[in-house]
């Protein structure tokens, strides 16, 4: 994961001599990851070769100079990069100067591997990674127990003073002649220590820089908890799942949390879009389609963008603002663009495939929930 101001930054250098992009899906649990010659390493090849194509006939000699350089260098690394180098995924930009020379070891499976010479880096691929990737404070329930950890793509940590034991009640409960009594009590004793527990956690959610919460338990037991957290803390829940894993380990909650978690992301950023086409169909704050949300984009009333990079289409001719936009780079870099300008007015950005989202696929590739 690349810091957004780090990448705000090299959405805004360009090169004299060109920028070679390569964004490689090298997730080991991929079986076709496993073979003696990986996916991953042929599509990047077949890239590589495409790119190579379409700049040998521009007929640029000092641009296939400098391409062909960028290649061979290329090449002659990713022969030898060693398994924690490849990650999941990694991201790297080739490039003469050195402010814009990047190699990004991810630990997150991008959607798809692509390669691309352009006069500037292309950015999309690893803004597609920062949404998905940001932490979230994850709270554990067993029924006398609760743990809180929090989660980031690639691995779980604990919490400093995260761990509420439910203490023992030191009431008389030996009324067995009256046991509904007894029950009645020890359910009183439970929900005292939920509510305290929930007051715990909340104290120290500031320090764990997460904006979403997860919940992990008992349906009854989450249900139960949820109702003792802060108002604005349940509104932050991103996902609950039916599953008691409080005495898991690190590496297995990883495991178990990390699915559960993209799938409520990816169908957060989808109901981002049915909600942003339908303000948009009433002429309220959202934006479908490339002409209107790269005009939002330019005037800074984004404030989330979803999109598929490679879907992106011109739905018509772009009007003045958001031609503009472009720079008259053309239909072939709108994504790439629109993120770009997404970094530079702080929305918030995430990638969906258009095949994963009827909605997006409809619009375009591309749509905006709009600040004003």
């Amino acid at each position: 994961m690349i810091a957004t101001e780090e990448l705000r930054k090299l959405a805004a250098l360009r090169s004299e001599h060109g920028v070679l992009t390569l964004a490689a899906r090298t997730d080991p649990r991929d079986p076709a990851n496993g073979n003696h010659d990986p996916a991953w390493w042929i599509e990047v090849r077949n890239g590589l070769r495409d790119e190579t194509h379409r700049v040998e006939s521009a007929g640029d000699h000092s641009a296939k100079v400098a391409f062909r350089a960028l290649r061979e260098r290329a090449e002659r690394r990713m022969a030898a990069l060693d398994p924690a180098e490849c990650g999941r995924s990694f991201v790297w930009l080739l490039a003469d100067e050195p402010e814009l020379d990047r190699f990004v070891t991810l630990q997150l499976p991008l959607d798809r591997s692509e390669v691309r010479w352009a006069p500037r880096p292309q950015v999309a691929p690893l803004a597609a990674t920062n949404d998905l990737s940001a932490p979230a404070a994850v709270v554990l329930l067993g029924r006398d127990a609760v743990r809180m950890v929090r989660w980031e793509v690639g691995g779980a940590a604990e919490v400093d003073d995260g761990r509420f034991a439910e203490p023992p009640d030191d009431r008389d409960l030996g009324d067995t002649d009256v046991p509904d009594r007894r029950d009645a009590r020890v359910e009183t004793h439970h929900k005292r220590f939920l509510r305290e527990a929930a007051h715990g956690v909340a104290a120290r959610v500031a320090a764990l820089d997460a904006d979403e919460f997860v919940l992990a338990g008992d349906p009854a037991l989450t249900r139960a908890f949820c109702e003792e957290l802060p108002a604005e803390l349940r509104k932050r829940i991103v996902v609950t799942v039916d599953a008691n894993l409080h005495e898991e380990s690190l590496s297995a909650l990883d495991h178990r949390l990390e699915p559960e978690i993209l799938r409520a992301r990816r169908a957060r950023a989808a109901a981002a879009v049915e909600e942003a086409a339908e303000h948009f169909q009433a002429g309220g704050r959202g934006a479908v389609g490339a002409t209107a949300v790269l005009g939002a984009l330019a005037e800074g009333r984004v404030a989330h963008l979803v999109l598929d990079p490679q879907a992106v289409v011109a739905d018509g001719r772009l009007d003045p603002v958001a031609a503009e936009a472009v720079n008259g780079d053309g239909p072939a870099v709108l994504g790439e663009r629109a993120v770009e300008l997404a970094l530079a007015s702080s929305a918030r950005i995430s990638v969906l495939r258009v095949a994963d989202c009827q909605a997006l696929a409809e619009g375009g590739g591309i749509a905006a929930a709009l600040r004003y």
